[in-house]
């Protein structure tokens, strides 16, 4: 049952990695010429960028749950403090310096 919710939740975080971007180059040109339209279409597309964020920390989270259940050993070694880069491999979260 982790390949669904890979399937899902890859390409949910490629967008919401992406998303962020294509914000910020709507609103660049709303600046230059004070066009409502590039505001309006900015806004919206920020809703979605949110939704995206958010569907993806839920998905992320059944993910470290669904490999904790198939690996317990590996998951059970984390340290107790908390570290802004973890490694994606031992189950952490990833950080990614574009958000």
């Amino acid at each position: 049952m982790q390949a669904p919710s890979f399937a899902v939740h890859i390409p949910i975080v490629c967008f919401g990695i992406a998303f962020p971007a294509f914000v910020l180059l709507l609103e660049g040109p709303w600046l230059r010429t004070g066009d409502p339209r590039y505001r309006t279409i900015a806004k919206r597309w920020s809703k979605v960028m949110l939704a995206l964020f958010d569907l993806g920390v839920v998905t992320g989270t059944i993910l470290r749950f669904e490999l904790g259940l198939l690996w317990p050993r590996r998951h059970r070694s984390e340290s107790a403090l908390p570290n802004p880069f973890p490694d994606p491999s031992r189950g952490g979260r990833a950080c990614h310096p574009g958000i």
